[in-house]
């Protein structure tokens, strides 16, 4: 094969491995160069390319039109705003504090919270407060709806009994009644439960408490058939730092006589519990325990032996099947439906995980419960001191594609201050046709009263009904003041448009609401581009106030690779009686592309007899036929791809698109040919 300088340009055939030179079509002189004012070189008409190659815009579109997918796949994240019906977005309930009419204080977390509807003096909610030692600031607290009080219903004296748990049980002769449970540790989400403790109990309106029993801690309730195939309902509670203690059927668990006390648990140490069915799944820093009706506790996750952490089972949920357990790194989640299978492969399913989800909510989960086949999650960001409470949902039970077991929306609630949510409840009481999802919260690293209230949520998953009937549900303000839900934001995912490596030049954003929005009922639309990690600044901001379509230009150019949005509900009226909230159903984004130029060079090349290279010998002499050359390149236009290179030894990587206009002229010669052609090259990049 000839030198390399000896032609204009080669060309890496199809084979990978053979090289072809070609020479330009142009006019030359006897001694083979280029005569005055002829074609450029093969460098010089790629030149463009060489300087980084020109650049082309062209307008394209992004557009959302729903938010069931959740947080990092149909948007980053949303603070305060309700996703969880297909097809529109608005914002999430609002929050009402009761704790501050509270007479008298105690200054310690609230472990449990249950709603108990048998007390002779009617309806109401329950809530455990665990104490400080001092003389009454261990009690449990009453809530009455209709008059919209909260009391103290029931108080220790001085000493080393803390409250720890609430559960609606049997009192032994048929009634339920509503039992307390208090050890001699105080209450908090990672502490070791305590060793003795009394049974507490609330009957005719009347507390009344047990002789001293081992501790009595967290608690709750189980169906057993025991050998004899005697089936009963028991009480649970953990009674040390490895142990735990049942009732026995038709017990009174006022009696000690009536439990038995320290069933050992090969754990190192004991914080929670949740039960379902004929189990109950204990929450250990080593593992999670089923304790079944033979007595049995295999071990469901003993790799949490190996990722010590002090969050390690300090909360329990079961939920379709599974139960639901903190950790260091978050929630996991193991499958107790089909019996005692270790689980080799945990479950991680933290809120964002395996998503593209960017942001600051994450954390380790506090409290959990559920609500109308929700989860419902609350979590702690030890960083940022902000608590949000998530609902999430089976990927298959949605039918959301995700590398996440759940389906996360929200943070349907999110914290502005301080606070760690330390107990959850979706409760009737007081809210009508309604739901209200009770929050008890500490505040961390402080000695400031706790926090005791309720958010609003809606029933069935359709909070937009309430706005067409005029329901009981209430919808945060956006007022940006307040506790919880202080602003409503629907962080979109960072948006490439197709092309994250280039630049975007935002052109107009199109809205369809629902209202009626105005200057005081609206969406605030914000763009950005290229922010850093953490960043709270954003380039635009403009205000939707028409429904059910507006458009917006913003004033100020927002330009970069990676697009930001954000849309806040501010909705003043958001608990009113009917309230009025804006309703997102659809984002219209259209941005600039811009691109470089990869239009198609045209290169016009000449091969066959009689045509002189570059030191002004003949091709023929060392090349192949004309016709075989022509369908080297017909060749190349269906292939990948290839190489091709200059006299100077510069590289492109290039796409043979077309050989066409084939001129042939006929001759004496070796091959008796002449050919002139037209190739159509995509320059794809330089080497």
């Amino acid at each position: 094969m000839a030198a390399l300088q000896t032609y204009d340009f080669e060309v890496l055939l199809a084979d990978g491995t053979t090289w072809m030179g070609l020479m330009l079509a142009r006019p030359r002189g006897e001694d083979g160069t280029p005569v005055e004012g002829a074609p450029l070189t093969l460098s010089e008409a790629i030149a463009a390319f060489e300087n980084d190659l020109a650049l082309s815009k062209r307008l394209t579109a992004n557009v959302q039109e729903d938010w069931f997918g959740g947080v990092g796949i149909a948007y980053n994240v949303a603070p305060g705003v309700y996703t969880r019906t297909p097809g529109y977005a608005l914002p999430a309930g609002d929050d009402t504090e009761v704790y501050t009419s509270l007479a008298g204080t105690s200054h310690t977390p609230l472990p449990a919270i249950r709603e108990f509807n048998g007390d002779s003096r009617g309806d109401a909610i329950w809530i455990a407060q665990t104490g400080d030692g001092g003389a009454n600031t261990a009690r449990i607290l009453r809530y009455v709806s209709a008059t919209n009080t909260l009391s103290t219903d029931h108080s220790l004296g001085a000493g080393t009994q803390y409250f720890r748990g609430l559960e609606v049980f049997d009192n032994g002769s048929g009634t339920k009644v509503l039992f307390a449970s208090s050890s001699n540790a105080p209450y908090w989400i990672t502490n070791a439960p305590g060793t003795v403790g009394y049974m507490h109990k609330l009957e005719g309106g009347v507390w009344t408490q047990s002789a001293a029993m081992s501790g009595r801690n967290a608690l709750t309730k189980v169906f057993w058939v025991d050998q004899e195939g005697i089936g009963a309902w028991r009480l649970v509670a953990i009674d040390g730092p490895s142990t735990i203690a049942y009732t026995v059927p038709g017990a009174d668990p006022m009696d000690p006589a009536d439990w038995i006390e320290g069933v050992k648990v090969d754990s190192e140490r004991l914080l929670s519990l949740t039960a379902a069915k004929s189990h109950v799944f204990l929450g250990g820093v080593d593992g999670i325990y089923d304790l079944n009706e033979l007595g049995e506790t295999p071990n469901y996750a003993p790799h949490l032996a190996q990722m010590r952490s002090p969050w390690n089972g300090a909360v329990t949920q079961y939920h379709d099947g599974y139960v639901y357990f903190s950790t260091g790194s978050g929630l996991e989640r193991v499958r107790v439906d089909q019996g005692p299978v270790v689980e080799e492969n945990p479950g991680q399913c933290s809120p964002g995980w395996g998503t593209r989800a960017e942001h600051e909510f994450r954390g380790n989960t506090t409290a959990m419960c559920t609500d109308q086949g929700w989860l419902v999650n609350a979590t702690w960001n030890t960083t940022s001191q902000r608590a949000a409470v998530w609902y999430g949902r089976d990927r298959q039970v949605v039918g959301v594609d995700t590398a996440n077991p759940l389906v996360w929306h929200g943070p349907e609630v999110v914290g502005n201050a301080n606070y760690v949510i330390t107990a959850m409840r979706v409760s009737t009481i007081g809210a009508g046709t309604g739901l209200r999802l009770w929050l008890a919260a500490y505040p961390s690293g402080s000695t400031a009263a706790p926090w005791l209230g309720y958010v609003s949520v809606p029933v069935a998953g359709a909070p937009i009904d309430d706005l067409i009937s005029s329901g009981v549900h209430r919808y945060a303000t956006g007022s940006g003041s307040g506790t919880w839900n202080a602003t409503s934001r629907l962080h979109l995912l960072d948006e490439g448009f197709g092309d994250r490596v280039s630049k975007k030049i935002l052109h107009k954003h199109g809205f369809e609401t629902r209202g009626p929005l105005s200057s005081t009922t609206k969406l605030t639309f914000e763009t950005r581009a290229d922010a850093a990690p953490g960043s709270t600044t954003w380039t635009t901001s403009d205000d939707v106030t028409t429904s059910p379509q507006q458009e917006i230009t913003p004033a100020a150019v927002v330009s970069g690779y990676r697009i930001g949005r954000r849309i806040s509900f501010v909705n003043p009226s958001g608990t009113a009686t009917p309230p009025v909230v804006g309703v997102l159903d659809a984002v219209r984004t259209t941005a600039w592309l811009v691109q470089p130029d990869v239009t198609v060079r045209v290169l016009d090349v000449e091969y066959g007899d009689g045509v002189a290279d570059a030191h002004g010998g003949t091709q023929h002499a060392e090349m192949l036929d004309p016709d075989t050359i022509t369908q080297h390149l017909i060749d190349l236009t269906r292939a990948a791809p290839t190489t091709i290179r200059d006299r100077q030894g510069k590289r492109y990587t290039a796409r043979f698109e077309q050989v066409l206009d084939r001129e042939e002229t006929l001759g004496s010669g070796t091959w008796g040919k002449t050919v002139k052609a037209r190739i159509e090259v995509d320059i794809v990049a330089a080497l």
